[in-house]
């Protein structure tokens, strides 16, 4: 019997292997595509936070970021801007905060699916949650940012402002902070409640 902490995926001639790396460009894992369309990860691989790149960041000033290989790839053929592949969208906001801080001097373009015929429509839904500031200080140890200056933090149609964020890449929460040495600092916001027909 094999023991439980071994796993074996399979590839054979045909399928698309694909290697997924963090923002210092240490591969993690693989995406395995299967000719019929069926998409497989290692069992202990790691997915959060990684993610695969299609062209070449040192080239212009964009890179782009979405949610599956074939978008990605239709987005840099149609642009040539280099396209992060996040693979799911539970994983763009983390995939966007590790590009942002890789790439600070780069524009970031999400290109989300939008699937209108889902109720929850979760691609969309997850481009729209973006934190950015004007820089930010990564932690190898406990995956969080800290993002510093003109902070903003967009879920959909909601937005906080502030000074300085924290921004934890294992579970996607950002939230705003203090300032340095505890001092208080302004906080700015804009909600849409949403409102149901009664």
């Amino acid at each position: 019997k094999r023991p439980d902490h071994l796993s074996f995926l399979l590839i054979k001639k045909g399928d698309i292997v694909i290697p997924l790396r963090d923002g210092a460009g240490q591969v993690w894992s693989i995406q395995v595509i299967k000719p019929e369309g069926k998409k497989l990860f290692p069992k202990y691989g790691r997915k959060m936070g990684c993610f695969h790149l299609i062209g070449d960041a040192a080239v212009g000033d964009v890179i782009a970021e979405a949610e599956g290989y074939a978008t990605a790839a239709s987005v840099h053929e149609a642009t040539g801007w280099p396209v992060a592949v996040a693979l799911d969208s539970g994983n763009l906001s983390r995939v966007a905060q590790a590009l942002r801080l890789s790439y600070p001097d780069h524009r970031l373009v999400i290109a989300g699916d939008d699937d209108p015929d889902n109720p929850s429509n979760p691609g969309r839904k997850k481009a729209e949650e973006v934190a950015r500031g004007d820089e930010g200080i990564y932690n190898v140890d406990s995956e969080t940012a800290i993002l510093q200056g003109n902070v903003r933090i967009t879920r959909g149609e909601n937005q906080l402002n502030g000074e300085r964020a924290e921004v934890n890449l294992k579970t996607g929460i950002s939230k705003l902070l203090a300032g340095p040495n505890g001092t208080r600092q302004r906080v700015r916001g804009l909600f849409n409640p949403k409102t149901g027909d009664k």
